[in-house]
């Protein structure tokens, strides 16, 4: 047995040392705890903090077999047939602790185990590399693989690797071991130490690949081993699995004085290509993307990108150039993150990595942090041109991709936000989402840009139109307005393809009023904005839930003159007295694209939610746009409103007649139920 003496000790740093009041760390009073609550586990598989050596250490013969019988029955992890119950009497037999069982290797464990057929050749692999992961250390808050624990490695000719079976292929077993099942997403303080532990086991790869470095390198069978020396159980050589792809990359790709495009293509083999071998199989839930700079907008993506399910970003990549200053880069995160409910719902936080030259660096970003800036660096540097580093790179990957799996896992509680009630209220950040295949939105944090097909600006817009409308109306308050890059007014852009572009601000969130009081707000703010637009000709003509927003008052806005002319109230002089609150200037009216002249005869018929009369070759009056309030209403349906009071009521019996009546936005306006104090209404 080797003898590691002192070396594994656990030297975490202070800064990161667990916190008492975690229930699972395996001190001896957390013992005592699980014994006076029978129904708690002993030990929650891959739950944080995570065990550390020292723990390990005072392990008696009991504690370490329920560790490992608690590992090996862990649904979804391992099959439950590896650990058998003669396995515990051998090693209470032998009196093997935790301090005993830190300092065996493989061919300890062939001689425990009694290696004679696949399965406890697999028993023994993962042993082994729960060994490895227990004996981890620190070294100025960077965990480093052990040193030493694959001596004599080569000397030694045992087949432990047998993964194959009847029901399930080798790569979807070898993902399955390599990528930890976590019962939790490990917190903050805990992920340098997880993301850096070692894999559970090594890949099998082609020797032909091993041949120029196994020498040189000996260090390279920390993480592969010769496929060779791995058989199934019928003693036939196996077939390497797709993982191997990506340290076939970090081997074969060049080194050293290489042009930032070719770092661009190693990255990519050791980030992206190693998210893609783990994610081949399953159903797709993990999407990746590079920016490319097509329109002035693009340069505020990430250089590269990854969502899950198309709706939160986890994942995303700076690449400087050398020299650059490494605040340079951290900067650009900064500026490129926008962290807002709308955007990443209830993660704790977000992956990221940053490049200069040949550097590499992980790195996380928390608004949770207590610490002065919430991204933070969790990896040590790394050396793209150093194939070990290359692999550690990939290590790291795999580690990170388990934390996105549980992510996806619990998906309802990290999309689930208390102010926000409906999964459709988040918004993918930089990801291009689709309507129709005619439009195509995508949100940059501050902004959204908006593209419109020529195909659906011959049918249904004029270029013309839209400028005219977007000039127009940028005077008026709770209204989308056109922009530029710099968040100052602008007019829509068309290509020279025809299709029209749009960059909107604000930038709102889909939200339904949940009592009287916002219900209130909401309205009277539509109707203030529908005043505005009539008072300078315009109709919107689109009014349903689909186009009113609930504001988000934290966004950053760039206004030019006109801002300082927009009116503080509706401009006549009877709707002054309507009592404003704190719930006003919350909401936000959007999409102008359907909008025309007031009284404008109309070249076509839009749909059942326009008044009869509103059809080809008749005129579209602006009481139509409040008549379009009342049909948003109907299809919320009554029992919405059975609480509200009489004034609602009759507010809403008013908005019945606005077509026929020629009710204006005004006059609506003025019903009782705006000058009401909210204070009257039950939340």
């Amino acid at each position: 047995m080797y003898n590691f003496g002192e070396t594994f000790r656990s030297t975490r740093n202070k800064r990161v040392k667990p916190q008492k009041h975690y229930r699972n760390q395996n001190n001896n009073n957390d013992i005592q705890i699980y014994k006076k609550c029978p129904s708690a586990p002993y030990w929650k598989p891959f739950d944080f903090l995570t065990i550390n050596t020292s723990q390990v250490q005072s392990w008696s013969p009991s504690q370490l077999i329920t560790h490992l019988r608690t590992m090996f029955t862990t649904q979804g992890y391992f099959r439950h047939d590896l650990w058998t119950e003669s396995f515990s009497q051998k090693f209470v037999s032998l009196q093997i602790d935790g301090k005993r069982f830190l300092k065996m290797d493989r061919n300890d464990l062939i001689r425990i185990i009694d290696c004679v057929d696949g399965i406890k050749r697999l028993v023994i692999g993962i042993l082994e590399g729960e060994v490895i992961r227990l004996n981890g250390r620190y070294e100025d808050e960077i965990y480093h693989d052990p040193v030493g624990i694959f001596s004599g490695l080569v000397a030694c000719k045992t087949q432990i690797y047998t993964l194959q079976t009847k029901t399930v292929n080798d790569d979807r077993l070898f993902r399955e071991f390599l990528v930890r099942k976590l019962v939790l997403v490990p917190p903050v303080n805990n992920l340098r130490w997880y993301i850096s532990s070692p894999l559970t086991l090594r890949i099998p790869i082609q020797s032909i690949y091993l041949q120029l470095y196994q020498k040189t390198i000996p260090e390279i069978l920390y993480y592969l081993i010769p496929q060779e020396r791995c058989l199934d159980q019928r003693n036939n050589l196996m077939t390497a699995p797709m993982l191997s792809l990506p340290f076939i990359n970090a081997i074969s790709l060049p080194c050293h004085d290489m042009v930032l495009s070719n770092y661009t293509i190693v990255i990519d083999s050791l980030i992206q290509g190693t998210l893609s071998v783990l994610h081949f199989g399953t159903r797709k839930w993990l999407f990746m993307d590079r920016s490319s700079i097509h329109s002035p907008e693009d340069i505020f993506r990430p250089d590269w990108m990854c969502w899950i399910n198309e709706l939160l970003l986890v994942f995303q990549g700076i690449q400087l150039a050398e020299g650059t200053d490494w605040q340079m880069g951290i900067s650009f995160l900064h500026s490129k993150i926008h962290w807002k409910s709308m955007y990443y719902g209830n993660l704790p936080y977000i992956f990221a990595y940053i490049s200069k030259g040949s550097k590499l660096r992980f790195f996380i970003f928390s608004p949770n942090l207590e610490m002065t800036a919430p991204l933070t660096q969790i990896s040590r540097e790394f050396n793209l041109d150093s194939i070990m580093d290359r692999f550690r790179i990939i290590k790291t990957v795999i580690n990170i991709y388990s934390i996105l799996e549980t992510i996806y896992r619990n998906w309802k509680n990290y999309v689930s936000v208390i102010h926000i009630p409906s999964i459709s209220s988040l918004h993918p950040l930089y990801l291009s989402v689709q309507r129709n295949g005619e439009t195509t939105i995508e949100f940059f944090g501050e902004f959204v840009k908006k593209t419109i097909s020529s195909n659906l600006m011959n049918r249904f817009f004029k270029f013309e139109t839209l400028c005219t409308i977007y000039n127009d109306t940028k005077h008026i308050k709770n209204l989308v307005h056109c922009v530029d890059i710099n968040g100052n007014f602008d007019l829509p852009v068309k290509e020279k393809d025809g299709t029209c572009r749009i960059l909107i601000q604000p930038v709102g969130y889909h939200y339904y009023p949940t009592n009287e009081k916002e219900w209130k707000s909401c309205l009277r703010t539509v109707l203030e904005v529908l005043h505005e637009m009539h008072k300078v000709g315009w109709t919107h003509r689109d009014i349903h839930w689909g186009n009113i927003m609930r504001h988000d008052n934290n966004a950053i806005k760039k206004r030019d003159k006109y801002s300082n002319e927009m009116n503080n109230d509706v401009c006549d002089n009877t709707i002054i007295m309507t009592k404003r609150n704190d719930h006003d200037d919350e909401w936000l009216l959007i999409d102008l694209e359907m909008g025309g002249k007031v009284n404008e005869v109309l070249d076509l018929t839009l749909w059942d939610r326009w008044p009869e009369k509103a059809e080809k070759g008749q005129i579209y009056k602006a009481c139509y746009d409040v008549w379009q309030i009342e049909r948003m209403l109907h299809e919320m349906g009554d029992n919405e409103f059975k609480t509200f009071s009489k004034y609602f009521w009759k507010f809403r019996n008013l908005l019945r007649k606005a077509a026929i009546d020629d009710i204006s936005a005004a006059e609506a306006l003025r019903c009782e139920w705006f000058v009401i104090d909210n204070d009257l209404f039950d939340e």
